[in-house]
């Protein structure tokens, strides 16, 4: 009840309020125009008016087109003093129709029978140069009462001249700032003039920012606003945020529009209607100088060129894991800032862990302060050996703009327990033999016989005797023999290698069908693994690659030793660590199984057709 008793109260108030105050009507518009031209009055008055207001003829101003209106309120509250502000606008568009001078057309409004009407305000009508002159000289005087004040900001576009009738503008809120700082940036057309059609624009270069696109309408939309005290129908083209790249003075190149503007109307043919003049104009913004500062001293090696505010945080999904199998750490990093230009941070892992490249997630949107939200880079690690292990604490240093300062954020250290794998998971590791032997005498070198000989002398000389012959005929012909021996053995064992190699191909493919059935049945563990071993195996035999060679990097060495492409060679290592990533990774975090499989069997195709 209390708050319907105070509804009512309040209402009455109003009431009493509107009645009591000194109802007026002010008027807005222009001192000069153009015989022929279109422009705009505003009237305001600071009560409802329903539908009481009107507008009076005139006839060398004749009114064109729909009125435009709006209102606005306001309650205040102070010390208990309610005071309530309203305002009704209604913008007309008049023609001139001829030179001189003329009084504006006054608007009235009867409220409980007693009738308000605006003040008297004449308008100069001219000729087209004369307005054109008067203009230019408006402009001038403005910019000598400005000196070299610099470009607007986005935040007082009136410190611009309005003398032109068309004209275009790039705004920034900023004209100073640090590399990476976001700056916002917003490109519009003015006009007071009536536009036929645009036929082609321009947006500005950003040489030396990265630039985000906050807004660009698909349907350009005209808003009235006021510069200077003279009314002007705005078209927003686009407003973006850019992030100075490099330090230095970095300028953006105008705005240009090509349109096609109703500068007047004349008398003319032979029925006597009215013809419009209309001009091509090519309307160009000023060129606009940003300064960038450098960054300040006191980085870090871990400053990567974040700039913002900035939280960091390490989660991994075990604590315990048997060697060779693997798992994830998510790195995230949230806040505000300019998370498009932020790179994966610097992260000591232990020798013995093998790290693929991190997934990156954006979870972040654009304002006009810059970039919102996180971003997320996962990777998946597989320990190759057993132990206990400690992934260090995560460190970022990022820059503060607004404080002007460095900062430094990090994660806590990870611990991980790795025990023994009981299976290598279909993981080829390098192999190491053994060289060392165990020697043992009486049986590897045995000791020098002594004692009693028991030699005696031969009567007849070895030399160049029968058996002398004998044996080196049988020495000469073992010998050949053996030669031989050995070539056949060397001409098998060629032919064996190039049995492989010519099977490599029909061998791989086998692979792939039985990977095929895996697939078919859902056996997804066992589909990867044969995906996988087609792949190696082909390599390996292909090319003549031994086992303990059989890793990313070998493998990479060897293929490039044998001048194969490096783009291709790359396709074949993003394969293979797809299939090692599937086996761990989740299945909505791994490309389709079956896209996966083609991909294998073009990789293989590709090779075939480069071996030939």
């Amino acid at each position: 009840m209390k708050r319907i008793f105070s509804f009512i109260f309040l209402n009455i108030f109003f009431i009493i309020s509107a009645l009591a105050q000194d109802i007026s009507i002010s008027v807005s518009a222009p001192k000069v125009v153009a015989e022929g031209e279109l422009f705009h009055v505003r009237y305001s008055i600071n009560t409802d008016p329903g539908n009481q207001f009107s507008i009076e003829t005139c006839d060398e101003i004749q009114a064109s087109g729909r009125p435009q209106t709006g209102s606005s309120s306001s309650i205040s509250i102070v010390n208990g003093n309610i005071t309530k502000n309203y305002t009704y606008t209604e913008t007309r568009q008049f023609r001139a129709t001829k030179k001189g001078t003329f009084p504006i057309p006054v608007a009235s409004v009867k409220i409980d029978g007693k009738t308000y009407r605006s003040k008297a305000q004449n308008i100069e009508v001219v000729d087209n140069q004369t307005a054109v002159n008067a203009a230019q000289q408006t402009q001038q005087n403005m910019r000598q009462s400005q000196g070299n004040q610099g470009y607007p900001s986005q935040d007082d576009p009136k410190a611009e001249t309005a003398s032109n009738d068309v004209f275009a503008r790039v705004f920034v809120n900023k004209s100073t700032a640090y590399i990476g700082e976001p700056i916002l940036a917003t490109i519009k057309l003015y006009t007071n003039k009536d536009i036929t059609g645009i036929n082609d624009h321009s947006l500005p270069d950003f040489n030396g920012f990265f630039k985000r696109v906050l807004e660009q309408p698909q349907k350009l939309e005209y808003k009235e606003e006021s510069i200077n005290g003279q009314q002007y129908y705005s078209i927003l083209f686009q407003r973006v945020v850019i992030y100075p790249q490099k330090d230095g003075k970095l300028t953006i190149t105008p705005f240009k529009v090509d349109c096609n503007v109703i500068t007047g109307y004349a008398p003319g043919g032979f029925w006597g209607f009215t013809q419009r003049k209309i001009d091509r104009r090519i309307i160009e913004s000023k060129p606009m100088t940003i300064t960038v500062k450098p960054f300040p001293a006191g980085k870090s090696p871990n400053f990567t060129g974040a700039v913002g505010n900035f939280s960091i945080s390490a989660k991994n999904d075990v604590e315990t894991i048997p060697a060779n199998e693997a798992f994830s750490l998510k790195v995230t990093i949230k806040g505000e800032g300019n998370f498009s230009l932020l790179t994966k941070p610097n992260i000591t892992f232990p020798q013995d862990f093998e790290v693929y490249d991190p997934k990156i997630t954006d979870n972040f949107s654009i304002s006009t302060t810059g970039d919102k939200g996180s971003k997320t880079f996962e990777y998946v690690i597989l320990p190759r050996r057993e132990g206990n292990f400690t992934i260090p604490a995560i460190e970022m240093q990022y820059f503060n703009a607004e404080t002007k300062s460095y900062k430094t954020i990090s994660t806590d250290e990870i611990k991980i327990t790795v025990t023994k794998g009981t299976n290598n998971g279909g993981v080829v590791s390098n192999y190491t033999p053994t060289t060392k032997e165990d020697v043992q005498f009486g049986n590897d070198i045995h000791f020098i016989k002594t004692g009693d000989l028991n030699i005696q002398k031969k009567k007849s000389f070895f030399f160049r005797s029968t058996a002398y012959w004998i044996v080196n005929l049988l020495i000469a012909l073992g010998m050949i023999g053996f030669i031989l021996v050995r070539r056949k053995q060397i001409e098998l064992r060629s032919d064996v290698s190039g049995m492989k190699m010519r099977g490599a191909n029909k061998e791989s493919q086998k692979r792939l069908k039985t990977a095929r059935k895996y697939l078919e049945s859902n056996e997804d563990a066992l589909y990867y693994d044969e995906v996988a071993k087609a792949l190696w195996g082909y390599v390996a035999d292909k090319f003549t690659i031994e086992q303990v060679d059989l890793t990313t990097d070998k493998i990479k060495e060897r293929l490039l030793e044998k001048h194969i492409d490096e783009s291709l060679i790359d396709k074949l290592i993003q394969v293979l660590q797809r299939c090692e990533f599937a086996r761990f990774a989740p299945a909505a975090d791994v490309k389709g199984k079956e896209d996966l499989f083609a991909e294998a069997g073009n990789v293989i195709q590709e090779f075939e057709q480069k071996k030939k």
